[in-house]
C-alpha cells in the first residue's frame, strides 16, 4: 500500500468518523429533545387526568350531598335507620336508588356505624369496615372521596358521606360512579383513545376496544409508570403513554393508557432528520472530493520522484529528479540528485579499480594454473601497493614455497615407508605361520581334555547312581526288617489266638457233654410220659363214655412223647457230631500252633540276618560318597582345564586373525606408500 493511499484512507476514515460523531450527536440531541417533550406531555396528561378526576369527584360529591340532604330525610330513611328496621331500610333505599337521575351515581351503599352493610345496590362493591374511606368517615364524621377498586379490582370514583340525625351518627352513605365520563372527557380534551388496565393486566375501561386489540398491547407487560411507547398501524403512528391511576392514598391501583395519532408530527420529524442527515453526507462527500484533489496535486512531485528512483534502481545513473517547489518534497528531490551524482562517480571509480584488479588476478591465475598441473617452480609478482591483491600474491607465494618443501619431504618419506612396510610384511607372515601351528596344537590338546572331562562326568554320574542305589537298598532293607518285625508280632498274636481258640473248644466239648446228660434226662422223661399216656388210655377205656375226652388227651400226650423222643434222638446225634468236630478242631489247632511257633522262629532268624546286611550296606554308603566327591573334583578340574584350553585356542585364533588383519593393513600401507610416491612424482620442485 502506497503512502498516498495510506494518507487518503486515514483522512477518509477520519472524515467518516467525524460524520458519524456528528450524526450520533444529532441523534442524541434529538432523542433528548423527544424525551423532554415526552416527559412534558406525560406530565401534562397526568395533570389533566387529575383535574378531570377531581371535577368528576366534585360533581359526584354534589349529587351525593343533594341526595342525602333532601331525599334520604324526606323518604323516611333516617327514621328507619334510627328504628333499626333493616327491611324498611332496604325498601326505602331501593326506591331512592331506582328513582335517581342517571347522571348522578351508579352504585349506592348504606353502612351502619359498626361498619355493617345495611343496603347495597350492587354485589360488585363492598365498602364496609374493610375500606379505609368508610373507616375514615366513621371516625372523623366528615365526608371523604377518591378512587378505589371494587371487588373485581375495577377502579371507581367513590364518595363517602356521614349520615347524621339530631347530631348523632346513624350511618354512612357510599356513592360510586364508574370512570366512563372521565375517560370520555380525557379523550375529547386530549384527542386520544383512552384505556384503563388493572394491575392484573385486565382491560377495565376502553374508548376504542378495536384499536386496543389492533395495537397489540400486552396488558401484562404494561407495568412501568409514565412510559411512552410507539406503535405503527396501517401507515399511522400512535404514541402510547402509560400513567398510573392513584387512589385516595396515592397508591397505584391501575394504569391509564392513552393512544395519540402522531403520524403528522412523526413524519415531519422524520423529514427534518432525513434533511439533516443528507446535509451532513453532502458536506462529507465534498470534503472527501476536496481532499482527493489536494492529495493528488501534493503527491504529483512525489510520484515523479518515485519513478526516477525506480529508474536509478534499474541501473540508470544518469536520471535526475525535477525540482518543482522548494518545499520538503523539493528538498528531497535535490538530495536525490546529489546522491545519484555520487553513485555515478562511485561506479566509474569502481570500474577503473576493477580493470586493475582484473589484470593482477590474471597474473596470479597463471601461477596457480601451473601449480595445479604439478609445476611448483612458478614465481609470484610482488606489487608495491599494499592492497588485498598484494597480500593475496604474497600468501600464494608463501604457499608455493611451503608446498615445495612438503612435496620434497613426502617423496623421501614415501621411499622410507615402502621399505619399512615390506620388512613388516615379511615379519608378520612368519608370526602368522607360528601362530597357526600353535592353534593346531591347542585344538588337539583341547580335544583330549574334552574327552577326559566327558569320561570324568560319566564316572561321576555312575557313582551318583551307585550311591543312590545303595541308599535305596538300605531303605528297602530297613523297610523289610520293619515288615518282618511286624510279621513276627502278628504271628505271636496268631499263636495267642490259637491257644484261646483251643481253650474255648475244650469248653465247648465240655458243654456238649452236659447237653448229652440233658438229652438223656429228656429221653427218660419222654419214656415215662409215654407210659403215663398208655395207662391213661387204659383207664379211659375202663371209664367208658365218661373217659372219651380223657382218652383223647392221653392220645395227644403219647403223640407228643413220641415226637419228644424223636427230637431227643436228633439232638443226641447232633451233639455227637459236634463233639467229634470239636475234637478234630482241637487237634488241628494244636498242629497250627506248632507251625506258628516254627514261623516265628524263622522270621526272627531272617530279621537278624537282614540287620547284618543293612549294617554292611550303610558302611558302604560313606565310601561311595567319598569316591563320588573325588570324581566330582576330578571332573571339575577337567572342565577347568577344558575351559582354559578353549580360551587358549580362542586367543590363538584371535592372534592369527589379528596377524591377518595386520598383514592386510601392511599391504594397504605398502599400496598407499606406492600411490603416494607415484602421486608426488608428478610434482616438479625446485632443486
Amino acid at each position: 500500500m502506497t503512502l498516498k493511499t495510506r494518507f487518503t484512507l486515514i483522512t477518509v476514515v477520519t472524515l467518516v468518523l467525524v460524520a458519524l460523531a456528528v450524526l450520533m450527536a444529532e441523534q442524541l440531541r434529538h432523542s433528548e429533545t423527544v424525551k423532554q417533550f415526552t416527559e412534558m406531555a406525560v406530565h401534562e396528561k397526568q395533570m389533566l387526568w387529575q383535574e378531570i378526576v377531581l371535577n368528576d369527584l366534585q360533581q359526584l360529591t354534589s349529587n351525593a350531598r343533594a341526595e342525602v340532604s333532601d331525599v334520604f330525610r324526606g323518604a323516611g330513611l333516617y327514621a328507619a335507620m334510627q328504628a333499626g328496621d333493616r327491611k324498611e331500610i332496604q325498601m326505602i333505599a331501593t326506591r331512592i336508588f331506582e328513582s335517581r337521575p342517571d347522571d348522578t351515581f351508579s352504585h349506592m351503599q348504606i353502612v351502619d356505624p359498626a361498619g355493617r352493610i345495611l343496603f347495597s345496590s350492587s354485589t360488585s362493591i363492598s365498602v364496609a369496615s374493610d375500606r379505609t374511606l368508610v373507616n375514615k368517615v366513621i371516625q372523623s364524621r366528615k365526608f371523604s372521596r377518591g378512587i378505589e377498586k371494587d371487588n373485581n379490582a375495577r377502579p371507581l370514583a367513590l364518595v363517602v358521606l356521614p349520615l347524621i340525625d339530631k347530631g348523632q351518627l346513624i350511618g354512612v352513605g357510599v356513592f360510586a360512579r364508574d370512570l366512563h365520563n372521565a375517560l370520555n372527557t380525557f379523550k375529547q380534551r386530549e384527542a386520544a383513545e383512552v384505556f384503563i388496565i388493572g394491575q392484573s393486566g385486565r382491560l377495565e375501561y376502553s374508548t376504542h376496544e378495536g384499536l386496543f386489540s389492533a395495537l397489540k398491547l400486552d396488558p401484562a407487560t404494561i407495568t412501568s409508570e409514565q412510559e411512552t411507547l410507539h406503535r405503527k398501524l396501517n401507515d399511522r403512528v400512535y404514541s402510547i403513554s402509560v400513567l398510573p391511576v392513584l387512589d385516595h392514598q396515592d397508591q397505584s391501583i391501575a394504569y391509564l393508557v392513552s393512544a395519540n395519532d402522531t403520524t403528522d408530527g412523526f413524519m415531519a420529524q422524520r423529514r427534518i432528520q432525513l434533511i439533516a442527515y443528507a446535509a451532513i453526507m453532502i458536506c462529507v462527500m465534498l470534503a472527501i472530493a476536496a481532499l482527493f484533489w489536494y492529495l493528488r496535486r501534493s503527491f504529483l512531485p512525489l510520484d515523479t520522484l518515485r519513478e526516477t528512483v525506480k529508474l536509478l534502481g534499474k541501473g540508470d545513473t544518469r536520471v535526475r529528479a525535477t525540482v518543482v517547489n522548494h518545499d520538503e518534497i523539493g528538498e528531497l528531490a535535490e538530495a536525490f540528485n546529489k546522491m545519484a551524482q555520487k553513485i555515478q562517480d562511485s561506479i566509474e571509480h569502481e570500474r577503473q579499480q576493477g580493470e586493475d584488479i582484473k589484470g593482477k588476478v590474471e597474473l596470479i591465475m597463471d601461477v596457480v594454473s601451473m601449480a595445479a598441473q604439478g609445476d611448483l617452480t612458478g614465481e609470484m609478482m610482488i606489487y608495491r601497493e599494499q592492497d588485498v591483491i598484494a597480500e593475496l600474491s604474497v600468501g600464494i607465494q608463501s604457499m608455493l614455497d611451503n608446498l615445495n618443501a612438503l612435496v620434497a619431504r613426502v617423496q623421501k618419506s614415501g621411499i622410507q615407508v615402502t621399505s619399512s612396510s615390506t620388512e613388516i610384511a615379511a615379519t608378520a607372515r612368519q608370526q602368522e605361520a607360528t601362530v597357526t601351528e600353535q592353534a593346531a596344537t591347542t585344538n588337539q590338546i583341547k580335544a583330549t581334555v574334552t574327552e577326559i572331562s566327558a569320561t570324568a562326568k560319566e564316572l561321576v554320574n555312575t557313582m551318583n547312581e551307585v550311591t543312590s542305589v545303595a541308599w535305596k537298598t538300605s531303605e528297602s532293607a530297613s523297610q523289610g526288617q520293619s515288615s518282618l518285625n511286624s510279621m513276627a508280632g502278628t504271628m505271636q498274636q496268631m499263636l495267642d489266638a490259637t491257644a484261646s481258640i483251643s481253650s474255648k473248644l475244650a469248653v465247648l466239648s465240655e458243654k456238649a457233654g452236659n447237653i448229652n446228660t440233658v438229652v438223656t434226662t429228656i429221653t427218660k422223661v419222654a419214656d415215662q410220659t409215654n407210659l403215663l399216656s398208655l395207662n391213661a388210655a387204659i383207664e379211659a377205656e375202663k371209664a367208658g363214655e365218661y373217659g372219651v375226652g380223657f382218652s383223647v388227651v392221653a392220645t395227644e400226650i403219647r403223640r407228643l412223647a413220641d415226637q419228644t423222643a424223636v427230637a431227643t434222638w436228633d439232638i443226641e446225634q447232633m451233639v455227637k457230631e459236634m463233639q467229634s468236630a470239636v475234637s478234630a478242631g482241637v487237634m488241628g489247632m494244636d498242629k497250627f500252633s506248632e507251625e506258628v511257633h516254627r514261623g516265628v522262629d524263622d522270621v526272627r532268624t531272617v530279621g537278624s540276618q537282614l540287620a547284618e546286611v543293612i549294617e554292611q550296606v550303610q558302611t558302604l554308603i560313606p565310601r561311595f560318597e567319598e569316591v563320588n566327591d573325588g570324581m566330582q573334583s576330578q571332573s571339575q578340574g577337567a572342565e577347568q582345564i577344558s575351559e582354559a584350553m578353549i580360551q587358549l585356542s580362542e586367543s590363538a585364533h584371535q592372534t592369527a586373525e589379528s596377524l591377518c588383519q595386520s598383514h592386510s593393513a601392511i599391504d594397504q600401507l605398502n599400496k598407499a606408500a606406492h600411490g603416494l610416491q607415484e602421486g608426488v612424482s608428478h610434482f616438479r620442485v625446485k632443486s
